[in-house]
């Protein structure tokens, strides 16, 4: 937790995108597409992020990850120790229960976040 993980899965993509890979389009779109949705879902993640020192609201950010058909894009804290902790809670020596900030964040925008993949996707075709 602390970061979500786009990507396109070959055993559950659309028929959009199945017929993108038998034309051998969709490794080469893919990578824009999930960047486009990630690039909806930084605002509200930013936006929702905790702000107790400020540190973990300044490691929101955007990362690729893998290649090729194994590509997947994380939007999150990409470099905080805690922002699992802070999202799920812990019972470490000075139990914190939850306090979810991106799951909200990214299920506010998921329909938002879906239509910019399938437009990257669907682009110039």
């Amino acid at each position: 937790m602390g970061r979500i993980t786009m990507k396109l899965d070959r055993g559950t993509i659309s028929d959009v995108a199945r017929e993108l890979d038998a034309i051998g389009e969709l490794e080469t779109r893919a990578p824009a597409a999930l960047r486009a949705g990630a690039n909806v879902l930084l605002p509200a993640a930013i936006a929702a992020a905790p702000v107790r020192s400020g540190r973990m609201k300044g490691t929101v950010g955007i990362r690729e990850r893998g290649y090729g058909s194994g590509k997947a894009v994380e939007v999150g804290a990409i470099n905080s120790p805690v922002a699992h902790l802070v999202e799920a809670g812990h019972g470490g020596p000075k139990p914190a229960p939850p306090h979810p900030w991106l799951t909200p964040a990214a299920e506010s925008v998921e329909d938002q976040v879906v239509e910019a993949i399938a437009e990257a996707l669907l682009g110039g075709l």
